[in-house]
């Protein structure tokens, strides 16, 4: 995994963290896809801390989300250096709101 082994994940929903924090949805419907998150998160990564974060305070992870969304499939997309102008803008946005 490039090299990243310890992680920490912040998520502004909080039935996300409930549910990455514990087995409870395990045999909910979508159970199966909680459970491969659990054994990729506890296999590939030692995982420092799984928070939830304010929404205005994560703009970033929403526009990541949001090009994963629509990204082509068939193209890969890992970036190391530069990050895109994208990123950078909403890293910067998301610093000056924890820092107000």
């Amino acid at each position: 995994m490039m090299g990243i082994s310890f992680i920490q994940v912040e998520t502004d929903s909080t039935n996300l963290r409930r549910t990455l924090t514990s087995t409870e949805y395990d045999h909910a419907p979508g159970g199966c896809l909680f459970k491969e998150i659990h054994d990729l998160l506890s296999l590939d990564f030692h995982v420092l801390y799984i928070e939830h974060c304010n929404r205005l305070c994560n703009a970033c992870a929403h526009a990541l989300a949001h090009s994963g969304l629509v990204r082509d499939p068939d193209h890969p997309c890992v970036w190391h250096d530069p990050l895109p102008d994208f990123v950078n803008f909403y890293l910067a946005h998301d610093a000056e709101v924890v820092l107000e």
